[in-house]
């Protein structure tokens, strides 16, 4: 199996490396009497400046998102900056930043899977803490711990 090439000046011996375990879709080639696994890697490119995601790609002299359709230089490519933790921060529904310990109220009723109970609006939340991931906050209410999406509280 033969796995084609973009037209880049990465050769086969940077895009493959020697692994110990094998999985699906690795290829294998027999040297002197053993068998030896190599599995294709993608080289490091940046995540796209406008969408955040990692599925980027070379294209001549420009990186190009995959998802969103961004094209950029890949001499400019965005780069960490004291910014992007700004940008990092949790926030509300109405775009308040959130920190450790704020007291929230929810803004919309929530049914919480695999169980009976409804966290209803308005229900005010003390003490929260933030966590990464979507579901960015955590709090603990009458009804038991939950991990609450940022976009259905507001600071209260």
């Amino acid at each position: 199996m033969a796995w084609p090439l973009a037209t880049s000046n990465i050769s086969i011996s940077e895009m493959l490396t020697t692994v110990s375990k094998p999985r699906v879709g690795d290829a294998q080639c027999h040297q002197r009497g053993r068998t030896v696994t190599m599995r294709r890697t993608m080289p490091e490119t940046p995540a796209c400046a406008v969408c955040r995601l990692g599925n980027t790609y070379p294209d001549g002299a420009l990186l190009v998102c995959a998802d969103c359709g961004h094209e950029w230089a890949a001499a400019t490519a965005p780069s960490s900056t004291p910014d992007d933790d700004a940008e990092a921060a949790v926030r509300d529904a109405n775009g308040a930043v959130l920190a450790d310990g704020d007291a929230v109220a929810l803004i919309k009723d929530l049914k919480v899977k695999g169980s009976s109970v409804t966290l209803k609006v308005g229900t005010r939340i003390k003490g929260i803490r933030l966590v990464g991931g979507d579901h960015a906050v955590e709090c603990r209410t009458d009804g038991g711990t939950f991990m609450l999406k940022a976009e259905f509280l507001r600071k209260a």
